[in-house]
């Protein structure tokens, strides 16, 4: 009986701080707003040290004036005008992604695995949403610019290294990719754990 007793208090113990899981998946969630998500550096004749942008969820913060003005001479749009709405509604989301994955915590079986699911999915969210911006970015030149006729439609590199005419790139995710994604790896355990239990309460 003590035994038993002693494993009773421990599955409690566990089950407690399980249900401490969605609220750091919350938390996680909320710093990634504050974080870079990713960044490219840009490498041309007139700037052999690089030039670099970072990607956060609500701006583009570095280099961003000087690398406009390279990707002027290509016919690219301005780095400030990508994903205005996005930038606009980051904070809502974001937040209001934390609350419903803290919600979770109070919550028992399909329901809170349902509110687990936006927060599994943000990080590739966020990725197919880049990836959107970048293709448009460079499927949509300016014909009249002063290097268009040297430059055909392209999609810049969203990881590793590309070569956009004379400017050489290295793109890379930075830390509020990761720390969404550790976030929604937490989620994914948490809500298969929750599934776990619902199929040992049928048996």
């Amino acid at each position: 009986m003590q035994a038993g007793d002693r494993a009773t208090g421990k599955q409690g113990v566990a089950g407690s701080l399980g249900r401490f899981v969605p609220v750091v998946v919350a938390i996680l969630i909320a710093c990634s707003l504050y974080l870079p998500w990713w960044s490219i550096t840009v490498r041309a004749p007139q700037y052999p040290q690089g030039l670099t942008v970072s990607v956060h969820l609500t701006d583009v913060r570095g280099d961003v004036d000087e690398i406009d003005l390279l990707n002027h001479y290509i016919g690219m749009m301005s780095l400030r005008d990508a994903a205005p709405v996005e930038r606009r509604l980051a904070p809502y989301l974001v937040y209001g992604l934390a609350a419903l994955t803290a919600a979770a915590a109070f919550l028992r079986g399909r329901a809170a695995v349902a509110a687990l699911l936006p927060a599994i999915l943000f990080p590739l969210g966020v990725v197919v949403d880049l990836y959107r911006w970048l293709y448009i970015a460079g499927h949509t030149l300016d014909p009249a610019a002063p290097l268009s006729s040297s430059i055909k439609p392209f999609t810049p590199v969203i990881l590793g290294t590309g070569q956009i005419a004379q400017f050489s790139t290295v793109a890379t995710f930075r830390v509020g990719f990761y720390v969404a994604l550790v976030a929604a790896i937490l989620a994914a355990w948490w809500s298969w754990r929750q599934a776990g239990r619902r199929g040992h309460g049928r048996m």
